[in-house]
């Protein structure tokens, strides 16, 4: 039921009214003189915003307001301004789905889920930066009925820290802080460094470089030789600027690598050879079968 009309007293008893919907009387701020009673009203956690009026109404003593409980037969007669939520048995929100962080270009649609249970069923807000987001005011923003907050046609003014609330009047409670990030027009990814063919001893260590700029920013892989993924091995790691590093070379280490570019918009590669060369060993004179130390001086020549 809802009240769209400015009026000084409102008499709704005897009207058999069983529930109220919260924003019923929020249209009546000149309200002086408010009767509910002799009503069927079932007093349960989804009329508690009522007792919370009736009280507020008492506090300031600007307006007299008189609600009595019917249902259940507990609280049968009782003021419906001194039930309290520990006696209806109200439930405060609990997050069941999170959301998680997103990256997104101009004119993207991004998904932010928030899902919550509680008695009464809780209110989903959406923050950004701290502030409440305002569903009527930019009509790019929605939020679906599970509580999940959809923002189509993204821009640059959409990037921040997103935060879900879930509200009853049992209490309240707020998901993890999440990052839109937004990078402005879809680019495809281009190679700021590309890897080169690089000789190396067995045992020493080896980077090949590669990175690459792109919008969203490319994500960085490695194969080798037919496109097979570089193996895991504790030797071997990708950089945090996207090059392999191979610690401790052997001899199977030796190889043709690729690095990929991705992003979702196109992906680049780029490859380049490890040559593993065996280990240092001292050199033998051409003019003798003797290690070094032992192969007797050659005759010195008279100019």
């Amino acid at each position: 039921m809802k009240v769209f009309t400015l009026t000084h007293v409102l008499y709704l008893h005897f009207n058999q009214i069983e529930t109220l919907d919260p924003e019923s009387f929020q249209h009546l701020p000149k309200l002086e003189r408010l009767r509910l009673d002799s009503n069927a009203l079932h007093c349960d956690c989804e009329i508690l915003w009522l007792a919370d009026l009736l009280k507020t109404y008492a506090e300031s003593g600007n307006a007299q307001a008189a609600a009595t409980c019917e249902h259940p037969q507990r609280i049968q007669g009782r003021s419906v301004a001194t039930i309290t939520p520990e006696e209806l048995d109200c439930e405060r929100p609990r997050i069941t789905s999170e959301p998680q962080d997103a990256d997104v270009t101009l004119g993207n649609t991004v998904f932010f889920t928030c899902r919550a249970e509680g008695n009464p069923k809780p209110e989903i807000i959406w923050l950004r930066n701290n502030n409440e987001l305002s569903m009527k005011t930019d009509s790019r923003l929605n939020l679906l009925d599970d509580g999940t907050l959809m923002i189509q046609n993204t821009q640059e003014t959409d990037q921040g820290i997103y935060q879900c609330m879930a509200k009853n009047v049992a209490g309240e409670v707020k998901t993890q802080e999440v990052t839109l990030r937004y990078f402005g027009s879809p680019a495809r990814p281009a190679f700021v460094i590309q890897p080169q063919n690089t000789e190396v001893l067995v045992g020493e260590s080896v980077t090949l470089e590669c990175s690459a700029t792109g919008h969203p920013p490319p994500q960085i892989t490695w194969t080798k030789g037919d496109r097979t993924p570089v193996p895991v091995d504790p030797r071997v790691r990708i950089t945090a600027s996207g090059g392999l590093y191979i610690q401790n070379v052997v001899q199977e280490d030796s190889g043709e690598y690729a690095c990929f570019a991705s992003n979702g918009i196109d992906s680049i590669h780029a490859t380049a050879f490890i040559i593993v060369q065996g280990e240092l060993s001292r050199r033998r004179d051409p003019a003798c079968r003797c290690s070094p130390p032992r192969c007797p001086t050659p005759p010195s020549r008279d100019l």
